[in-house]
Formats: structure tokens, C-alpha cells, sequence
């Protein structure tokens, strides 16, 4: 009786992976569609760190509308106000495919999904641009990519420039004047002093 239904069982197995196995083979694979058409770059063009961005103060400044309404209902202050004295300026003559639409749509591409937003606790934020829209860096690194192999060095983001002692011992950081630190609430001045305490919140080796 066991050897029976073992038997039937097995055969009942069978059929259904031979029905299975015809049933997937009488399907015809998928094409997938050819990609929409977007006119871009298609090589690199390495210039100049100089050659990509700038600090400097422009005649007027714009800001989506559900940005100018928190404005007008006075929880925010003029756009002007909330900018440094010299913000910084991507400089058209490196916009290859020219200069996008204000409003328009926007693409992105994040390299790595953030472990988590606790970088003091060795959590990466990942890598893409997040991190920059997090915590605003003394330098950047991500337009590097662009830059002539003869003038490969951080570029200036918070920081507007810096040197070295010439012991080697002493750097000397200068931010960007009129920095502010935002709270979507009101604009308070960012200094050496609070930036110097952000960074000395990142734990130190001993050695």
C-alpha cells in the first residue's frame, strides 16, 4: 500500500513538472523597449576646478513657489537673506548640454543607498549627492570627475580657500562670509567657531 501511494505521488510529481516545463517553454521571451532618446554629453571634458563653479553675488535670486509662500507668510526670510554674501555659482561655459529649466525636472543618480544618517558612529550616508544635501562639507570632491589631472584638488565648498603653515602643523580654513545655518525656521550665522564644534564632535584616536 505504501510502495502504492509513493508510486502515485511520484507520478502525480512528474506530471505536473512536465506540464509546468511545457506550459513555461510555449511562452516567447520579452524584448524590452529601446531607451527614450536624451541628448547628452557623451564624453567627458576635463577642465579647470576654476572652470566649473565660482563665488559671486548675482542681481537677483528665484525660489519655487511653495518656497516665496512661507516667505510671504513671514516664517522665512527674503531669499537674499538666507544666502551667503557670495553664493556659489556653477558657471554655464562647463554646461556641455547647456542650462536646465528652472522647475524642470531634474536626474539623478545615487551610487549607494546611507547605512544610516550617524557618521559619528561610522554609518555611511551612502554616495550620490545625499550627503552634501545633509551636511554641508568644507570642500567637495564629487566634480572631480571633470577636473584636468594637473589640477586635481578638493574644490571649495563652505570653504572658500585654506593653506598650510609651512611647518605642515597649521591649517588655515576660509569659510564663505554670510554663511548661515537654517532651521526652516530662521537663519542664524554659521562661523569658524560653529563649525569648529561640529568637528570636534567626531571621536579621535588616542594614538
Amino acid at each position: 500500500m505504501i510502495k502504492r501511494n509513493l508510486a502515485l505521488t511520484g507520478a502525480l510529481l512528474l506530471g505536473v513538472s512536465l506540464s509546468a516545463s511545457q506550459g513555461f517553454a510555449q511562452v516567447a521571451p520579452t524584448t524590452p523597449p529601446d531607451p527614450p532618446k536624451f541628448d547628452a554629453q557623451g564624453e567627458p571634458v576635463f577642465v579647470n576646478r576654476s572652470d566649473i563653479y565660482d563665488y559671486m553675488a548675482l542681481p537677483a535670486y528665484s525660489e519655487p513657489a511653495f518656497v516665496k509662500a512661507f516667505v510671504d507668510a513671514g516664517k522665512l526670510p527674503p531669499v537674499a537673506e538666507r544666502l551667503p554674501k557670495e553664493p556659489l555659482v556653477f558657471k554655464t561655459a562647463n554646461q556641455p548640454d547647456g542650462t536646465g529649466v528652472y522647475g524642470d525636472v531634474m536626474r539623478h543618480v545615487i551610487g549607494g543607498r546611507p547605512e544610516g544618517w550617524n557618521f559619528w558612529a561610522g554609518q555611511s550616508y551612502g554616495w550620490g549627492g545625499i550627503d552634501i544635501g545633509l551636511v554641508e562639507c568644507l570642500t567637495r570632491t564629487g566634480p572631480l570627475f571633470q577636473v584636468n589631472p594637473d589640477d586635481l584638488q578638493p574644490m571649495p565648498n563652505l570653504a572658500k580657500a585654506w593653506e598650510w603653515s609651512e611647518d605642515g602643523k597649521t591649517l588655515t580654513v576660509h569659510l564663505i562670509e554670510g554663511a548661515k545655518w537654517s532651521d526652516a525656521r530662521r537663519s542664524t550665522p554659521r562661523t569658524s567657531s560653529s563649525t569648529g564644534t561640529t568637528s570636534s564632535r567626531i571621536p579621535k584616536s588616542r594614538r
